[in-house]
């Protein structure tokens, strides 16, 4: 699972005010951190039998536009989190950080709407520009495989720093993590 703005986006939408007709229209070579790699990425880890997806606090239309450019057919609202689904309007911080997003996710795409354990919240690999939503995610939502995403957002460069753990690394070993 990936934070969206300053994670897979070098810059921040949903700060910008972007709306979905300026999402279609922007270049994604200037706006997504690392396409080809994050392209990469998600190919692998649904090759290997893994959901993908995204939690937010962002805009829905606005992720999704960008979201069918950057991986057509990959993500909808069903991997698609935003504060709209947890009784907070998009764009605004959901109350728990991005923890009850990212149980929703969880129960919904992996445990057919059952409650999250916390051996299932062990399944979740997060990636967060912030680190107080990766913070909260650890320590409040039991979410140990969250990883901080230095400035720039998720890009191959910039994925040594993130001491990612070898198991989660794995799910990546096709593109050379």
């Amino acid at each position: 699972m990936w934070d969206f703005d300053e994670t897979i986006l070098r810059i921040h939408a949903c700060g910008l005010l972007l709306t979905p007709k300026d999402a279609q229209g922007r270049p994604l070579e200037s706006d997504v951190a690392d396409l080809d790699w994050f392209r990469s990425c998600v190919t692998a880890a649904i090759t290997r039998g893994h959901e993908v997806a995204v939690a937010s606090f962002g805009h829905y239309a606005v992720i999704h536009a960008y979201m069918e450019r950057i991986c057509p057919g990959h993500f909808g609202r069903h991997n698609i989190s935003t504060p709209s689904l947890v009784g907070v309007a998009d764009g605004f911080e959901v109350p728990g950080g991005k923890v009850p997003q990212l149980e929703l996710l969880l129960s919904s795409l992996l445990l057919d709407g059952k409650e999250p354990t916390d051996k299932d919240r062990d399944l979740v690999v997060f990636f967060d520009d912030s680190q107080r939503n990766v913070d909260r995610a650890r320590r409040e939502g039991g979410y140990s495989h969250s990883y901080l995403v230095p400035k720039g957002g998720f890009t191959r460069s910039a994925w040594p720093s993130m001491s990612v753990r070898p198991e989660d690394k794995a799910i990546f070993e096709d593109v050379g993590a």
